[in-house]
């Protein structure tokens, strides 16, 4: 959209007054006290004026570890005006992207200065946080491990193979794990013997719908490679396609290459993968799947790659791609859970909040999540977590209703607390029961 001019002079003469312009370009205006400060002023129509703020905080590569990835995005999303992500710049180096919108018009006179100061100082702010690192200034970040998400010493394989069973459900997902470990151990045997091993690849694909543990289980995954010997780290790197994909020519690479650099010797978890090849043509997904299965293909030594989504499209993902059919070639289904898996994931969730359910209020769930679907979209165990969510808010209004809240009105659940199905129906058809 074409630059509105005459807030654009407006904007320059109060911006210019606070001394905060630092360069001028045709459609905007960049302000800031200092280079990696910096915040843009874009003009949208007559009456209203976006600030729109960007700060490029440059990162080592050492020091962008899974744990400060998390740590970052959950401080921005809760603690500043927009979105703040981990990102990288065209020269490879990963930067912090700060964004914030804020709102001033012409008629309201140094308002858009004020909003500028309050953006620059919040991102000011923010740098601070940052560089103090996820546990305060005695966890600021001298290398990757200190604020990793592996452990200091390698996993158990024996415990994290009992976390693994120890989740509800996935009888088929376990066994297939467990059939992986089988075979790596076999081939150290082999090795140890002075026999040679038959390569197992190290590369996943989980199919099935959201909420069914797929994420949960990659992090297992991860650590139990790294308790056999496997990954010399065993950490866990969460990515998407939009950490995947630039947005302009020569962009892509470099990104794939810093999320392959920081995933090496630990697991690349690429959730719904499909989406890379899923493009209109005017994109770069292409390039970045080649540039994956190369990086995967230089690093295979020290990192697995775990790529999930629903079934049809990753089986349309993995056939597009020569070099994804030859490196992917262990497919686990996540299966949607039974009613009674289901009732079993709620009453872990109340228990962890110490927050009881008799008989009745089971039955009254039991009912509730017979009559609807809860599988695709709607979310498995994501859709358990809501209805219990859902169930504490109407505890809520039911013990505050008279003004005061007694201790016995909210230690356990009342059947009037479950929702009508009819309140959260998402999908056509109940989902079947094949537990008792």
């Amino acid at each position: 959209m074409a630059a509105d001019f005459q807030a654009r002079e407006w904007a320059t003469r109060v911006l210019g007054d606070h001394g905060l312009i630092l360069a001028s370009e045709p459609d905007s205006l960049e302000i800031g006290r200092a280079d990696d400060v910096t915040c843009r002023v874009t003009f949208v129509d007559q009456r209203f004026r976006t600030l729109v703020g960007f700060t490029g905080v440059v990162l080592d590569d050492a020091a962008l570890s899974p744990a400060l990835y998390q740590w970052i995005a959950t401080r921005g999303q809760s603690h500043y005006f927009g979105n703040t992500r981990v990102a990288w710049h065209p020269d490879g180096r990963p930067y912090v992207q700060f964004e914030c919108f804020l709102v001033a018009a012409p008629d309201r006179g140094g308002d858009l200065a004020e909003m500028a100061s309050l953006a620059l100082a919040a991102t000011a702010k923010f740098r601070g946080e940052l560089a103090a690192g996820p546990g305060g200034a005695s966890a600021a970040p001298s290398s990757a491990a200190a604020t990793s998400t592996e452990a200091t010493a390698p996993d158990d394989l024996d415990a994290t193979l009992a976390e693994l069973d120890a989740l509800v459900g996935l009888v088929e997902v376990k066994a297939r794990i467990r059939d992986l470990v089988a075979t790596h151990r076999v081939n150290q045997t082999r090795v140890a013997e002075g026999l040679k091993p038959v390569r197992v690849g190290l590369h996943l694909v989980f199919t099935g719908d959201p909420g069914t543990g797929k994420t949960t289980v990659a992090r297992l995954v991860a650590r139990i490679y790294r308790a056999l010997g496997i990954l010399s780290k065993g950490h866990l790197v969460e990515v998407d396609r939009g950490d995947l994909i630039g947005q302009y020519v020569g962009h892509t690479a470099p990104l794939v290459d810093a999320v392959l650099a920081q995933a090496d010797g630990g697991v690349l978890f690429i959730d719904e993968a499909y989406a890379l090849t899923q493009s209109t043509g005017t994109d770069f997904g292409p390039e970045a799947v080649a540039q994956l299965v190369k990086g995967m293909e230089d690093r295979r030594d020290d990192l697995a790659v775990i790529v999930a989504g629903y079934r049809e499209p990753m089986a349309q993902f993995i056939s597009s791609n020569p070099g994804l059919r030859s490196r992917f070639g262990t497919f686990i289904d996540f299966p949607n859970y039974s009613v009674a898996e289901l009732l079993t994931i709620w009453s872990a969730i109340a228990g962890a909040h110490d927050l009881a359910a008799d008989d009745e209020v089971l039955a009254a769930l039991r009912a509730h999540l017979s009559s609807i679907r809860t599988g695709g979209e709607a979310g498995n165990a994501r859709y358990v977590r809501g209805l219990f969510e859902e169930m504490y808010l109407r505890m809520s209004q039911r013990a505050h209703a008279d003004g005061t809240v007694e201790l016995a009105e909210v230690v356990a659940f009342v059947p009037a607390d479950v929702p009508p199905p009819d309140a959260r129906r998402i999908g056509g058809a109940p989902i079947a029961d094949s537990a008792p």
